[in-house]
């Protein structure tokens, strides 16, 4: 038995409020073409099919042309809510759904929703809070999220190979987790789950963390976004795992994705961007943070990247100015209000002050202490 792995589509996420539909469909539509050149039986998403709760209105439809699409290919869809999503709302019309071969879990009523795909049991577990679990195990002790997952998987007993679907914070204790800046979970703490605790399953396919990663053992595995989200991503190359289980075991591979648009890092002084032979190495249409290694006194350098870059999603200097280290909050307390003016000033103007720039701040400061 076959399946594509994969999570966290945030479908409707703007990336520095740059729209991100266009680019979701492109990829969806990728990994349906994926599937039928694995000839998978089922697609896993592991959570966070949205990015709110509260879905943007355009967002909705993407979801429903993706699970309609698998549908018609006789391509099975196992979803899980994950914490961007509201568990009711995704769950909306899954009975219905259920008869066309699209299983959706999303809201945790005290039991875990499994289902069977050519032999193959897949337990659907939606993204857990404790308080949510300790309102059907009232006698449980549950003390934090790895004793909510315990309690909530404690009754299951997987009787053939087996899948579980689950949206947490999963880790080996003393090991980092990849990570980047698109997530907005907590590491550690009463929020983390041990990955051992998905031994008696043969493939765990989580959903939660960005990057593609195992955590413990190769078979619990975080198959990451389809897609660059952040400026720490820029240098991944983003994969869905084509997931395979047999009477032998489980095999993981990678298939990786091709973007709309990448998402890139360009570095420099603005003029040197801007030339025909460097911007012509890379797709101008491509997503682009830029680094300007000079001293920007165009106010207008913005429009002008932006001209070449017309996706250019943001601009930081690393010059000497912006190197020069001068933070106030450890500036020394004998330092007077001049001295801390006038460092402020050479870091933001990357020069010393003339002397009537001295003696009008000065005449400034003295009128203020004297009010």
């Amino acid at each position: 038995m076959k399946f594509l792995h994969t999570s966290d589509l945030h479908i409707g996420k703007k990336l520095n409020e740059y729209p991100l539909i266009e680019d979701q469909k492109y990829i969806l539509s990728q990994l349906l073409d994926i599937a039928k050149e694995e000839e998978a039986d089922a697609i896993v998403i592991a959570g966070d099919i949205y990015d709110k709760s509260l879905p943007a209105a355009e967002a909705v439809p993407v979801l429903d042309e993706l699970i309609s699409r698998f549908a018609e290919e006789e391509i099975s869809v196992l979803m899980i809510s994950g914490n961007h999503d509201s568990p009711e709302r995704l769950e909306y019309g899954s009975r219905l759904m259920d008869k066309s071969g699209v299983y959706i879990a999303g809201a945790y009523d005290g039991t875990v929703k499994m289902r069977e795909i050519k032999g193959v049991e897949f337990y659907l577990l939606p993204f857990l809070r404790p308080s949510l679990v300790r309102k059907y195990y009232p006698e449980a002790k549950i003390e934090n999220t790895e004793d909510a997952v315990r309690t909530a998987l404690e009754n299951i007993f997987p009787s053939k190979k087996s899948v579980i679907v689950s949206h947490q914070t999963v880790i080996v204790p003393g090991n980092e987790l990849v990570r980047c800046e698109s997530e907005s979970v907590n590491i550690g703490g009463s929020d983390a789950v041990r990955y051992n605790i998905y031994d008696k399953f043969d493939y765990a396919a989580l959903g939660h963390i960005h990057s593609p990663q195992s955590v413990g053992r190769e078979t619990v595995r975080y198959s990451g976004t389809p897609l660059k989200y952040s400026k720490s991503e820029a240098m991944n190359i983003k994969t869905v795992s084509v997931v395979e289980i047999t009477d032998r075991g489980v095999s993981i591979a990678e298939r990786e994705l091709k973007p709309l648009r990448d998402l890139r890092i360009i570095r420099g002084e603005i003029d040197e961007l801007l030339k025909k032979e460097v911007y012509s190495e890379g797709d101008t249409d491509d997503y682009i943070y830029a680094v300007l290694t000079d001293d920007i006194q165009d106010l207008n350098y913005m429009s002008r990247i932006q001209h070449i870059y017309p996706n250019c999603i943001g601009v930081e200097a690393d010059n000497r100015r912006s190197a020069y280290d001068n933070d106030i909050d450890t500036a020394q307390e004998d330092k007077t209000p001049f001295e801390l003016f006038e460092e402020f000033f050479k870091m933001q103007n990357n020069r010393e002050m003339t002397d009537e720039e001295k003696n009008l701040i000065t005449e400034f400061i003295k009128e203020a202490l004297e009010e």
